[in-house]
């Protein structure tokens, strides 16, 4: 590992740069160091610099090289994850991780992944296509389930948007009356069955052949044995986040491949995982893509911290919660919506017992796209509305 070796005094972050190399598509960063005999002091300090295109529009590299940068402790490079900022947000994260119960223990079954079909176009259809081959085949219809892409997980709730999922599981998981056939008569016994639907793949066939992701046969899905959990009350969440985005789905929808099953209805949770702090935590603990988009995978929610208050309390928080879940789902009033998020905010802050100093930490280190910040410039009308979404902390 690097630290072991050398002592880093400067390390400058370009970002996602467009600037420095305009034909390439680069994160570029630049590290002044040097060898050392053995581990430095963990208080030894280094300079951190954020120097993305947005900084270097406000002040010179020199500039900030000079007067904006971060001073970090050798200690807050770990090796399986480096805390580029203060020690007040380093602390502040470390407490707020070790408080209450991590969500894979909160929950009595795992976080799951939507499914995989291998060939996307085979298997999802839109509403007309559906009702095309359910008045050819009727039997075919517990086979073709309304689905979710991760497009269409909103914050606090889902839109459904006319989107068919066939859903035909593996023989490893179901017993059909083709399972045990060899599979030129099992693709006859299918084609028998369900005939619109054999209508409509055959012509994929080659191209389902050759998946990785299958069934036994080549019109079945790859092996699942977690079907029967979209059919439940679920949290989903979509796997590229930009924004704070957790749904409660109560109308069985099945996942693609673009989002997660939290396996829990309920709105207490749902509001923990919607709220500033987690949205915090998750900009410094989940891994950053392209254009800041953050990846959402099971690994990383599992150690999400959930609070464990007084039930007075919880109970708040979970109807506060559904007031505001109905008031976006029947009058979408931007400005309810905010002062009930307001409220949220300041209950889920005392839920994770969140002290004066540390809310200004907290205030003061806020990352894009905000969901309280967010809220706060649609309902102003602000024209800096966009400006405030990717950096919130210039308008505080």
């Amino acid at each position: 590992m690097l630290i072991a070796k050398a002592r880093i005094h400067l390390l400058v972050d370009f970002g996602h740069s467009r600037d420095l190399f305009p034909d390439a598509d680069t994160f570029p960063a630049a590290v002044v160091f040097e060898p050392v005999a053995s581990m430095p002091n963990p208080q030894t300090e280094l300079h951190f610099v954020r120097a993305h295109d947005s900084d270097r529009q406000h002040h010179t590299l020199t500039e900030l090289l000079r007067n904006h940068y971060i001073i970090v402790p050798h200690c807050s490079l770990k090796s399986e994850q480096w805390r580029l900022e203060d020690r007040g947000v380093s602390d502040l994260l470390s407490r707020l991780m070790q408080t209450g119960i991590p969500l894979s223990r909160v929950l009595k079954r795992p976080i799951l992944s939507g499914l995989k079909t291998g060939f996307n176009e085979a298997f999802y259809i839109n509403s007309c296509t559906r009702d095309a081959l359910v008045a050819q085949s009727p039997e075919c219809a517990p086979l073709l389930k309304r689905f979710l892409r991760g497009r269409d997980i909103h914050r606090w709730s889902a839109k459904w948007d006319n989107q068919w999922h066939i859903v035909i599981p593996s023989s490893q998981n179901r017993k059909w009356p083709w399972s045990d056939a060899h599979e030129a008569d099992a693709e006859t016994i299918f084609a028998e069955l369900y005939p619109s639907l054999h209508q409509h793949l055959k012509p994929f066939e080659g191209k389902l052949k050759s998946r990785q992701d299958k069934g036994r046969f080549w019109w079945e899905l790859r092996a699942c044995d977690y079907y029967d959990e979209f059919a439940k009350p679920k949290i989903v969440v979509q796997c590229i986040a930009y924004f704070s985005q957790y749904a409660l789905d109560t109308d069985a929808y099945t996942l693609n491949n673009k989002a997660i099953l939290i396996p829990s209805d309920d709105p207490y949770l749902l509001a923990i995982l919607n709220s500033q702090i987690i949205w915090w935590i998750t900009w410094r603990t989940f891994q950053h893509m392209k254009d800041e988009g953050l990846s959402v995978d099971v690994q990383y929610l599992k150690p999400l911290p959930v609070p464990t208050p007084p039930d007075n309390l919880r109970e708040e928080i979970r109807s506060t919660a559904l007031r505001v879940i109905e008031a976006q789902n029947e009058s979408e009033d931007i400005e309810q919506i905010y002062s009930l998020e307001l409220r949220l905010n300041d209950l889920v802050e005392e839920a994770f017992q969140v002290t004066d100093d540390e809310r200004s930490v907290l205030q003061r280190s806020l990352p894009l796209r905000d969901p309280l910040m967010v809220l706060r410039h649609k309902v102003s009308g602000d024209s800096k509305a966009e400006e405030a979404a990717n950096h919130p902390t210039a308008l505080l």
